[in-house]
This record gives structure tokens, sequence and C-alpha cells, in this order.
């Protein structure tokens, strides 16, 4: 992937500067960085994660920092924080907003789920500190300030610093740095550089750092505050709270899709046997491919797959008429582009009846509705896969486990089964068409 090809051209930048990463602190400069890599030294200093540190940084232990304007350092030590697992279940939040903003479905990126959640009232509940109005959005440079971090005691000058959006209240200022899906780590640069900036403009407002994740594939927006607990200490990150949403509209109501037709029989095939354990990452890879993310190493590389899972997946994706996939290049089909296009309930909708139109599942939920008492267990469930597959043994044991996990997504997404432990219900009442 070239974002990792070209994050391992730090390995040139250490050997050609001649640099000593058994020191505590090294400083490189912008001009050196793009001089022997032919980089843009913002990009080689673009690793959020401390998934994405360059092989280098990691036998060295080391990892990167900007210090002023065209000069990083290198310090020892960890400058990351592993996010805290979101919270489960999500609350609902009735929106606010009078009438659906039509141009908020359109796109993906982070400061459009932030500027939704702000709209529709959720961020002001969250922060729960009065009202908020928008005020900081992208670059500004910062006035100096001073911190220590790696064991050193250290001077930021006219740092560049950026969150994807800052809201200001009555004596609050809440900065938000957003991402999509759901991140393993971030770098405490992103919350810790916007907090010393504001707490040293605006020290008469307490500034609130907050992480923000949006997962399309589960209409799911989770905050994460945080506080420093000592402002000079990098490291001194300390989790407040957190929670996750569902956010509907003032009308909505739960889903009910229409009744499924039984007689219309299956329309997608081969029979596909699903092997991608978590439908979750299933319903977001169009979303990926919609991103520009469209060959196996970068969605094996945004998911944090290995090439046998990231195979799973596509095939999953491919099996519910989601993306084609030719030449080693993913593209969204008809369906896809309808489905990355629709809001969180109609994505469900689709999603569910296209998971129903697979051969297997129209063929379960049709011994579904023939079962006395409208009951299927694992081992149906087996048998029904032994009998559309070539699988035997624990394999089929372990299929049906994957189909039981779409299974559970189908009733929190619709209600229109019901899943207790390893046996499918079919809820009283719910009706399907001859």
């Amino acid at each position: 992937m070239k974002s990792v090809a070209r994050l391992e051209k730090w390995r040139a930048v250490i050997q050609a500067k001649g640099i000593d990463l058994s020191w505590p602190l090294n400083v490189i400069s912008a001009a050196d960085i793009k001089a022997i890599t032919g980089e843009e030294p913002r990009l080689m200093a673009k690793i959020d994660r401390r998934e994405d540190l360059p092989s280098v940084f990691v036998e060295a232990g080391v990892f990167l920092l900007p210090l002023s304007n065209g000069e990083y350092i290198l310090l020892h030590g960890d400058g990351y924080h592993d996010l805290e697992p979101p919270p489960e279940p999500p609350s609902v939040f009735i929106s606010r907003l009078p009438f659906p903003l039509a141009s908020a479905e359109a796109g993906a990126s982070e400061t459009q789920h932030i500027d939704f959640a702000f709209n529709s009232g959720l961020i002001e509940q969250f922060a729960g500190v009065g009202n908020l109005y928008l005020t900081i959005r992208g670059r500004k440079r910062a006035p100096e300030f001073e911190f220590f971090a790696g064991g050193q005691r250290l001077r930021a000058s006219n740092v560049q610093v950026e969150v994807d959006a800052g809201f200001e209240g009555e004596r609050h200022i809440v900065v938000v740095e957003g991402k999509i899906g759901q991140p393993r780590t971030f770098h405490l640069r992103q919350l810790y550089y916007p907090f010393r900036f504001w707490s040293t403009l605006v020290p008469e407002k307490q500034v609130v750092p907050i992480f923000f994740t949006y997962q399309p594939e589960r209409g799911r927006s989770t905050f994460w505050e945080y506080r420093f607990a000592d402002p000079l200490d990098y490291h001194s990150i300390e989790l407040v709270r957190a929670q996750a949403f569902v956010i509907r509209p003032a009308t909505s109501s739960v889903l009910d899709p229409a009744p499924l037709r039984l007689g219309d029989g299956p329309t997608l095939g081969p029979n596909v046997i699903p092997q991608a354990d978590d439908l979750r990452k299933v319903a977001e890879l169009p979303f990926r491919v919609a991103e520009g993310q469209t060959t196996a190493s970068a969605l094996a590389r945004a998911f944090e797959f290995n090439e046998r899972q990231s195979r799973y997946y596509r095939q999953a994706a491919e099996a519910l008429g989601l993306v084609w996939a030719r030449q080693g290049q993913l593209g969204l089909t008809e369906v896809g582009r309808e489905y990355v296009a629709l809001p969180v309930q109609g994505r469900n909708e689709l999603l569910f009846r296209q998971i129903f139109r697979l051969p297997l599942f129209y063929e379960l939920l049709l011994e579904l509705f023939l079962q006395p008492d409208k009951a299927l267990t694992a081992a149906q469930i087996g048998r029904v896969i032994e009998r559309l597959s070539p699988y035997r043994g624990d394999t089929v044991a372990r299929r049906a486990q994957t189909v039981l996990a779409w299974l559970r997504w189908v009733e929190r997404a619709t209600g229109v089964v019901r899943v207790t432990g390893t046996t499918v219900h079919l809820p009283a009442g719910r009706f399907f068409g001859p």
C-alpha cells in the first residue's frame, strides 16, 4: 500500500542523517525529510495510529512530534492512546432537527458527521456544558507552550494545530477530533495540542477534549471525553466518560420492513456460505470502496485484516451484490451505490433484503417458517449448510456460528428474527407474504 511504502522511507532518513535513535531526543527538519524521501513532510508525519508506525520507529521505541513550523522531533516512549471499547448498547437520541438534512447524507467525512451530531443537538447533550456554537475549524498556528513528553522538557512554537471541529460555550471550549470507523489507537497529539493551544489562547475557559467516531454500517456516533490530569504532561490523559448513540429523527419509528414474499425465492447466487464473521464490517466495506480504498491490500489495512480475512469480507460484499471485483480492483455495483447513498434505516432494510436473497438465508427462512414452533437451532442451520455446500464436520459448525452472527445483526437492525443463544426464533405475529 502506498502509505506503508511512504512511511517506510523513514529508515532512509535515519540512515542519511546518521541519527542515533538511542539518544533521548533527535531533531529532524521538514526540508531534510523532503530532500531525502521526495515525499511531502506533512504526509511523512501523518502517523495517526500506533499500528501505522514505520518499522524503524517500532524497533527503536520512538514516536514523532512536530515541535515548530518545519521541525520534528523523535522521542522515546509511546505517543499513542488505546481507545477504550465503545459502550454497549448505544442510547437512542431523538434529533431536534425539524426536517431531514438531505445534504448531510452525501459523503462520509468526519466533519460531516460531527456537523450532523451538532445540528441534531447531540454534541451539546453529551458535552453537558450548555449552549455551544461552532467556532473552530481547520489548521492554525499555536502560540508557544511548554510541556513534558518522552522524559523531555519541550517547547512548541508556531506548530500547526488542527481539529475537525471546535465549539465555544459560555465557560467552555469543546474540541473534537473525529474518525470514520473504529480505530484501536490514536496519536495523543491529536487531542493534546488543541487542548494546549486553546488553553493558552483562551485561559479563562475550560477546554474539553473529545474523541469522536462514526460507524456508517451501524449509524453509531460514539464520544470519549478526556482530561489531562497534568496540563504540562503530554502523557497524563485520562478518560472522563464515554457514550454511544444512534440518532433518530423526531418522527422515526422502529424499522419494520415490508413483508418478505417467500414465493419469490432466492435471487442471488451462487450458494455462498459466509465466512466473514462480523457483518458490521461487511456493511462498512462499500463505504471504504466509495472512499477510494479499492484494492484488497487497502481494505486489509483499513480493517486491520490479514489477507485471508480480507478475502472473506470482500467475497461477502460481492455475494450481497454491493461490490464487484475485477483484476484486483473493487467497485460499487448499482445496488452498492444506492446503499451508500441511503440513510441508516434505508441501508439496514436494503442489506436485510440482500441477505435473504442469498440461497442459504432464504432456505433458513423457509425452514424457520415451516417449523411448528417457529424456531431453528444451530444444528438445523448446520444441516442446511451441508445440503447447500461441500462443508462437513467442524467447518459446518464454524459456518453455522457465522450465520448466527449475521442473524443477530438482522435482529438488532430490523427485529425480523430473534436470536437466543444458538436458537433463531420467528417473533409471534411476524407475517411473510405467500
